[in-house]
């Protein structure tokens, strides 16, 4: 008897097996660009990554129309890449690549790495630029 109630139990005593999970959805990188007045007509850059903030250094903040942090504006903001543009025409650009964040520099046609930052999600999300509380914001269009 113990023999049959063993054999029973091996083919399953009505239990089942719980359902496989499912595959995991598509991860976020949340961005943020963050800059201050600095000395000289420049601006301080911070990248937020998932809230964690990267100093960058300085750009020349002096465009025709305003100085300082409301020269400011995002170029780009999709999910494989985005820009921080200041002044006429210095930026910097963050690119999503496998397992990191590549930050570079754009100074005319010269471009140079600045940092690389862990990163694993599958795109980024970019949030408005954030200026001090007392500077407008510029309209860039290109």
């Amino acid at each position: 008897m113990r023999a049959l109630i063993a054999l029973a139990c091996a083919w399953g005593c009505g239990v089942k097996a719980p359902p496989p999970e499912p595959p995991p959805g598509p991860t976020a990188i949340v961005i943020q660009w963050k800059v201050e007045a600095a000395a000289d007509d420049r601006v301080d850059v911070v990248i937020l990554v998932d809230d964690k903030p990267y100093d960058l250094g300085a750009l020349a903040a002096r465009a025709e129309d305003a100085v300082g942090p409301a020269s400011c504006a995002l170029a780009a903001a999709h999910s494989a890449a985005t820009e921080l543009v200041c002044g006429d025409g210095n930026s910097f650009v963050a690119q999503l690549e496998p397992g990191e964040l590549v930050i570079s520099l754009v100074d005319g046609a010269r471009k140079s790495e600045v940092k690389r930052v862990p990163a694993n999600g599958d795109g980024l999300v970019v949030r408005p630029l954030a200026l001090p509380a007392h500077e407008p914001t510029r309209s860039l269009v290109r």
